[in-house]
Order: structure tokens, then sequence, then C-alpha cells
């Protein structure tokens, strides 16, 4: 049996953030999921929605944003007593994880964009 970390480390810290990759590797879990969703540019970043809206407040979705506009933008937890931070890119994420934890990556299904 694994115990695995949903975006993380559950409500301790925002999910699919490195807080929350931190706080997984603190426990002990045997492994973390995260969500990726690709950026205008080709890169991926690590967020649950497709829409940014939700999480960080802006509205527009993942694949309309580089990379350079997507570190602009905080990523809220639905703790407020948890301090918002950046997103996290794939290979920070992995980086992370160093060898120390298992990453299982979920690439959600093409969704629908309304502008």
């Amino acid at each position: 049996m694994k115990i695995i970390g949903h975006q993380g480390a559950g409500i301790s810290a925002p999910g699919n953030s490195a807080t929350g990759l931190r706080h997984a590797l603190q426990l002990g879990l045997d492994a973390v999921e995260i969500d990726i969703w690709p950026t205008a540019d080709g890169k991926f970043v690590v967020f649950h929605d497709a829409h940014l809206g939700r999480i960080t407040g802006h509205a527009g979705w993942t694949n309309s944003l580089t990379s350079t506009q997507l570190e602009a933008l905080s990523i809220r937890s639905a703790d407020s007593d948890v301090p918002p931070e950046r997103l996290l890119f794939l290979p920070e994420a992995l980086q992370l994880a160093a060898g120390r934890i298992e990453v299982i990556l979920f690439i959600p299904g093409r969704r629908r964009q309304n502008n």
C-alpha cells in the first residue's frame, strides 16, 4: 500500500505548491499527485484547474499565458491562514522531489475554453 498526497499534502498548503510538496516530504508520504497544464510558451505549470480564476483570482486560462506571466500570479489555499505563493512549474516540482518521493503527474483532459 502507498500513501499518496493529493496536490501535495492536503490543506496544510495551497494545492500543487512548493510548500505542499515540502510538507509531503516532511510527512514521509510515498508519493504526491500533481496536476499539470501547458503554458502558451510550451512549458508546464503545476496547477489544478485549466482556468486560473478560482485559485488565483486572475481571469484566463493556463495555456493562454506564458510562464513569465504565470510567475507573476499567486495561488491561494482554501485555508485563509495559509499565505499565498507563486505558481510552481514542472521542473521545479521534480527538483523538489529529487528522487525522495514518487511524483504522479495528472494530465487532465482537454477543456473547452470560453473567452
